[in-house]
């Protein structure tokens, strides 16, 4: 049941004894108030509703209530004017537009109730609040979301968001079309579930991003078919109106072709490097190494001419043999650095090819002792058959430069870095403070012809040759030679 009616005629009586209760309550409200009679005359409005219609009191009172309206709203309010009058219950509250005199339109959100006197008349009492341009900003703001929803779901790049606890809010068509799921494939589930990093790390990302950090980071994505992508992200904190913290948002870059044309570049310029290399080595090796052999040869056959039989003769046919198989050694290294960049790169077992140098050359050097000591069970590294002599050449580099009478080499290996460290030290006096600098120069050579071709095997596989002091700070004590190689991707 409604309520009984007020007795607004009563109220307005008190006006006229000077208490001014009723009008003072409706000229000091927020919102526009009208008194309409019983045939649709407007016979009270308020300041506010007077700057509603821009239109003074004088001109408004006595006006037909429906000449303000907009002709789509005419009808409804007329039907709703006249049930209510009927004391039926029509909707209360409800919007309507009104034309002010300017013509412009203005929406309004009205409440209307029904008001008795004694003698039965009856009044209507609208009340109403101006939504115009509370309108206006919500159409604004939804015609920005719209352009922003648009913007996010035909942008290049993969966008998510996140929220505080991890878990994926939102995802983006580029990011599903990326990841080869379904929206509903993803939302709801932990970002970890996706994103190539452990549980520490992306705990640490998400630490990050409740402290305020935005951070720019590579990474791999998992994809529903199986592969890995390689992504660039940029993560940024979200934030609520009240500024508290409600998750992340992120740019997924798709960077997988970006890195192989990276790779190839570089294989192209290291490919361009070992050629330029090439061919300074091979013109460095006839003029010094090669030409250093054939002066030996030339003036041992000058010699041989006038030496006497027996010894000096034998001697200088030695040394005419031995230059020749020098001459055939270097042939031989120069034309393994050309099998070197030829041969393709598999899964190697860097234990078993280090056993199998070692074994050798221990039969090779058997006045040198060569200890190995070896803590890595597995070892796997991505070479080709040049791995062996790649040890077998550090290791006689090793043998050959000790003077000592108790030679030993010390050979290691140890995980690090990504990768395997083989160490290979001796017991010798070490290498001279004055030919360090130029160990791996390939036009002095201080090391011999052979540490060149171990540097060659290295880079290919993509590892590093290093040498240093076998014990920190006592250079007498020998040198040590660290190779560095990377280990196969289990991926």
């Amino acid at each position: 049941m409604s309520q009984p009616p007020v007795d607004i005629f009563q109220m307005f009586d008190k006006i006229e004894d000077g208490t001014g209760l009723l009008r003072a309550v409706f000229e000091k409200s927020i919102a526009g108030v009208a008194v309409i009679g019983d045939d649709f005359r407007i016979e009270y409005v308020n300041d506010v509703a007077c700057g509603i219609v821009g239109m003074p009191r004088a001109e408004l009172l006595g006006q037909d209530f429906r000449k303000f309206l907009h002709p789509e709203a005419v009808s409804t309010v007329e039907t709703r004017y006249i049930s209510r009058r009927a004391n039926l219950e029509p909707p209360g509250m409800y919007e309507i537009r009104v034309r002010r005199r300017s013509g412009e339109l203005r929406t309004l959100l009205i409440k209307t109730a029904m008001v008795r006197g004694d003698a039965g008349t009856a009044k209507t009492v609208a009340y109403f609040l101006d939504l115009t341009e509370e309108k206006e900003r919500a159409i604004r703001l939804r015609e920005t979301e719209n352009r922003h929803q648009t913007l996010v779901e035909a942008m290049g790049e993969g966008l998510g968001v996140i929220d505080p606890n991890g878990d994926i809010e939102y995802a983006n068509p580029a990011l599903c079309e990326m990841s080869g799921y379904e929206q509903t494939e993803l939302v709801g589930r932990h970002a970890k579930d996706f994103i190539g990093m452990s549980e520490e790390t992306v705990a640490a990302r998400l630490s990050a991003r409740r402290q305020g950090r935005t951070e720019h980071y590579e990474a791999y994505v998992s994809t529903k078919a199986g592969t890995c992508l390689q992504v660039a992200v940029s993560a940024a904190p979200l934030y609520s109106g009240a500024g508290a913290f409600i998750g992340s948002i992120a740019i997924v870059s798709d960077i997988s072709e970006l890195k192989k044309a990276e790779a190839a570049l570089k294989r192209s310029e290291g490919r361009e490097r070992a050629a330029r290399e090439k061919a300074l080595l091979y013109l460095d090796v006839m003029a010094h190494d090669i030409g250093n052999q054939l002066q030996v040869l030339r003036s041992s056959l000058e010699l041989l001419e006038t030496a006497a039989e027996g010894a000096p003769k034998a001697y200088l046919m030695d040394s005419i043999l031995l230059s020749l198989d020098r001459c055939g050694s270097i042939i031989s290294k120069a034309r393994d650095i050309e099998r070197i960049m030829s041969l393709p790169l598999t899964s190697v077992d860097l234990n078993q090819t280090l056993l199998h140098s070692v074994t050798m050359e221990r039969s090779r050097f058997r006045d040198t002792t060569i200890q190995i000591t070896n803590d890595v069970p597995q070892a796997e590294v991505r070479a080709d058959d040049f791995l062996q002599k790649l040890f077998s050449i550090v290791i006689e580099n090793a043998a050959i430069h000790n003077p000592r009478n108790d030679k030993q080499v010390f050979v290691g290996v140890e995980s690090r870095s990504d990768g395997f460290l083989v160490t290979v030290g001796d017991n010798g006096p070490g290498i001279p403070d004055g030919i360090k600098g130029n160990l791996f120069d390939p036009t002095r050579r201080p090391g011999g012809f052979g540490l060149l071709v171990a540097r060659h095997i290295v880079e290919k596989y993509g590892g590093k040759l290093t040498f240093a002091d076998r014990v920190q700070g006592s250079p007498e004590q020998g040198a040590e030679f660290q190779i560095w190689l990377p280990a196969v991707d289990e991926e």
